[in-house]
């Protein structure tokens, strides 16, 4: 058989004939690394499918990774190179520093900082920007000081110690984040950073609210306190945000019936209310009647879950209890309560039974 007809039979039978773009493009997105840039060694077609997902989200660990990304970035963003392949620039939508134990840090990085934060306002697809460093430093805050991508959607900001101050700045000019993560470790009082004007901000998530005088839109919290700190300075923040309809918060060492009484008092718009602790015996029937007192203030609370670990639970009593906090909150449609769900249905409040992987990730 001739070549030319040997190699088009070989063709006719290959699956880029016969599957659509889309659907090879999804089977890519599902591929190691390493299949990825096999991938990209055999076709021109799947050579552009894998570089989107290779260089979707870039991860800096240590300072190798750092002059390695620099040095790539600008050999593909050169004219020529340009003609030949994807300018990578274009492929870049979430860029991450995770730098826990210090790695990225070095006297000499001013350069590469700088090299970095001009590269990053030049890609023009950013849509998710981390920076989660041990300590702020000459890096981070030169991202925050000259970083300005006009589709940033997604940011998080942890640190060790203490906030670095071009932080209020760098969120202020980004009005286009409608989600944010911000964690500090430390004891920031929620007014030490200023003011932050995100009118488009949906949801928050961190471990302290600071003062927002333009946040008119969040509607989702999730607060992960440490149980040494006073929450009731972080809801009164809270309490002025009028769209906010769901609020999470993990705590440590609080009681329950403390978390429902605080939220009630400062945030009693919030539809559904999660609190997550860790507790080894079920409430007490002085906390229910707390729990139930505070239940009274809330405006349209439908969804009230207590979750934590108990060692023992009793059926009848938690029914008694459900009831009990549905009578004083007529709006509740669902209540969660030792690991188990309760639902009204027809006026009754009934039991519905989870997995046990279920239980495990609530």
């Amino acid at each position: 058989m001739p070549v030319l007809a040997r190699r088009a039979a070989r063709e006719y039978k290959s699956i880029i004939r016969w599957l659509p773009n889309e659907i090879l493009a999804e089977i890519t997105s599902y591929s190691s690394n390493s299949d990825l840039v096999a991938l990209c060694t055999t076709s021109r077609l799947f050579y552009a499918m894998a570089m989107r997902v290779l260089y979707h989200t870039v991860t800096l660990w240590n300072s190798a990774q750092l002059d390695g990304f620099l040095w790539t970035m600008a050999a593909h963003d050169h004219p020529i190179a340009a003609l030949l392949t994807a300018r990578l620039p274009d492929l870049v939508r979430r860029f991450a520093i995770e730098d826990k134990h210090g790695m990225l840090w070095r006297q000499d990085i001013t350069f590469q900082a700088e090299a970095l934060a001009a590269l990053l306002s030049k890609l023009p697809h950013l849509k998710s920007v981390e920076l989660c460093a041990c300590t702020p430093d000459k890096l981070t805050d030169t991202l925050l000081e000259r970083g300005s991508f006009k589709k940033l959607s997604q940011f998080t900001y942890t640190a060790r110690w203490q906030i670095s101050s071009p932080l209020v700045s760098f969120l202020n000019r980004h009005s286009t984040i409608t989600h944010l993560t911000l964690y500090h470790h430390g004891a920031l009082q929620p007014s030490a950073a200023g003011a932050i004007h995100l009118p488009n901000l949906r949801s928050y998530r961190g471990d302290c609210f600071f003062e927002a005088t333009a946040m008119p839109s969040v509607t989702y919290v999730y607060l992960d306190r440490p149980g040494d700190l006073d929450i009731e300075p972080t809801l009164k923040q809270l309490g002025a945000l009028a769209a906010l309809r769901q609020l999470v918060i993990l705590f440590h060492g609080l009681t329950a019936a403390g978390i429902v009484d605080c939220v009630a008092r400062n945030v009693p718009q919030v539809e559904i209310l999660i609190s997550v602790g860790r507790v080894n015996t079920p409430m007490s029937p002085e906390e229910t009647l707390e729990i139930a007192a505070s239940l009274e203030k809330f405006e349209g609370l439908s969804h009230l879950h207590l979750a934590g670990e108990v060692n023992d639970r009793d059926h009848d009593e938690d029914l008694s209890t459900v009831t009990m906090w549905g009578g004083a909150c007529k709006t509740l449609s669902s209540i969660g309560l030792h690991y188990a769900f309760w639902q009204k249905s027809k006026g009754n409040w009934v039991e519905i039974p989870l997995s046990r992987d279920v239980r495990r990730y609530r």
